[in-house]
């Protein structure tokens, strides 16, 4: 008799289509052609059902997360780093772990400042709250629904404290860090980060600068609106290197 086959267990990611985090994570997983399943988290609505399917109360989940067999993995950079080290290990490799977790840091008070700046445009954008609204929302009852829009919004508000600094303070945040980043990039020789070589730290780079304007790949998920409050329009002529060079390494690499 053969034995009965153990079906293989499928890697899922849950994640926001436009968050800086997600791509993060998933950036790695595709990197390293890991099969995985994508699902789509929807704030408010998703997070229910998710916490029922966890066994989690919704304060300690946040996404993205990675769920494999009975483990869950709930922070970008750790999901990050143990794809890479189950799958090559050669997007953080040891010798550069201090350098790498560096530019995590960069990469989270950009992404953090980032999503403070675009909840307060947001907040004031009523195109943009249509456009946020859940695709099975047909487009004749997004106007009267834009309230959820704001709802999800103030829960955002709420649940990381987006307001604990001014707009101008979050400005400064961005600024400070695309000028290390700049000058980080110009001592590397203008290419890669650290090493020579593509690693972990160009991703968390890039991802960085999405805090500008997001690249293509995730603003084609965004309506124009939606993309619009993501964009920092102060900043982005000052730094139009550094989406240059953002722009090649998604081309290169993405």
């Amino acid at each position: 008799m053969n034995p009965v086959p153990q079906k293989k267990k499928v890697i899922e990611l849950v994640g926001i289509g436009m968050s800086p985090w997600t791509e993060k994570a998933q950036w790695v997983l595709d990197h390293h052609r890991v099969p995985y399943r994508y699902r789509e988290h929807t704030i408010l609505l998703g997070m229910p059902v998710l916490s029922a399917r966890l066994g989690l109360p919704p304060s300690e989940i946040t996404v993205p997360l990675l769920i494999e067999s009975d483990e869950i993995i709930l922070d970008s950079f750790d999901i990050s780093q143990r794809v890479d080290a189950r799958f090559g290990g050669t997007l953080i490799p040891s010798e550069h772990g201090p350098e790498i977790k560096h530019y995590n840091i960069l990469c989270d008070l950009v992404s953090d400042a980032s999503r403070a700046l675009m909840i307060e445009r947001l907040l004031k954008d009523p195109a943009a709250q249509a456009q946020t609204l859940p695709p099975f929302i047909p487009g004749m009852f997004r106007g009267p629904f834009r309230f959820m829009s704001r709802v999800g919004a103030a829960y955002i508000q709420q649940e990381f404290n987006t307001t604990r600094k001014s707009p101008y303070e979050y400005g400064m945040v961005m600024l400070q860090a695309f000028v290390g980043l700049s000058a980080a990039l110009e001592r590397a020789g203008g290419k890669y980060l650290i090493g020579g070589g593509f690693t972990m730290a160009d991703i968390l780079g890039a991802v960085a600068v999405g805090g500008l304007r997001p690249h293509r790949r995730i603003a084609e998920k965004m309506g124009p609106a939606v993309l619009k409050c993501w964009t920092s329009e102060e900043l982005e002529d000052r730094f139009g290197h550094l989406l240059e060079w953002r722009d090649w390494v998604y081309q290169q690499h993405r």
